[in-house]
């Protein structure tokens, strides 16, 4: 389960804000080893083409895998220049989503490892597999419809963008082929799931 939503997660984050989206969780599809390369190759795909030099925190011991963030998408401007469109993602499989933020990581120790090229305003966010209101229940004082908005304000302020799974199907309804083989598979396991939690989000 946690490689699967690792894996839809990647598919649709790059959906939401329009642009690219890179698998950072640890282990990575493409190969890339511990944090610093890592690092080093999410800036350069933004295009910072200096950040080949750059070098790891000195409090670093070199086993670092990815510090809690699971995914990376950004926008960039005609002009390529920040600042840019960043979102950071946390990806939660399991019950105890609730117990998680990515924001934990992207304000201390994300900005050491990404030193002068990492932006300062960000969108946190959270990807999980079920609704994100699946605890909410109503009362005589308030509608199921008002908890879940009451939930979903509150899930906003401690977790940013919180992308469940209506909206992972909303998002995977664009999802497009990349030209890569595995994405290929991906997708087409992705728009089978979409097509099936559609079906019952509308039973």
């Amino acid at each position: 389960m946690d490689k699967i939503m690792q894996m839809i997660a990647y598919l649709v984050a790059g959906r939401i804000i329009s642009g690219t989206a890179y698998w950072f969780g640890y282990p990575r599809p493409d190969g890339t080893g511990k944090m610093a390369e890592a690092v080093r190759k999410v800036l350069s795909r933004m295009g910072f083409i200096n950040a080949a030099d750059l070098t790891p925190p000195p409090w670093s011991i070199g086993q670092e895998n990815d510090e809690g963030i699971d995914i990376i998408a950004w926008r960039n401007f005609g002009d390529g220049l920040p600042a840019r469109l960043v979102v950071y993602g946390q990806v939660a499989s399991g019950k105890n989503w609730e117990g998680k933020s990515v924001t934990q990581y992207t304000e201390s120790t994300i900005p050491s490892w990404f030193g002068a090229y990492g932006q300062k305003y960000y969108v946190p966010a959270m990807f999980i597999p079920w609704q994100q209101y699946i605890s909410a229940e109503s009362s005589r004082e308030r509608s199921f419809r008002e908890r879940v908005l009451d939930l979903s304000l509150k899930h906003e302020k401690i977790y940013g963008l919180t992308v469940d799974r209506g909206r992972i199907a909303e998002l995977a309804s664009v999802a497009t082929s990349t030209g890569n083989d595995d994405e290929e598979v991906w997708i087409g396991q992705l728009n089978e799931w979409r097509s099936n939690v559609i079906s019952r989000l509308q039973s």
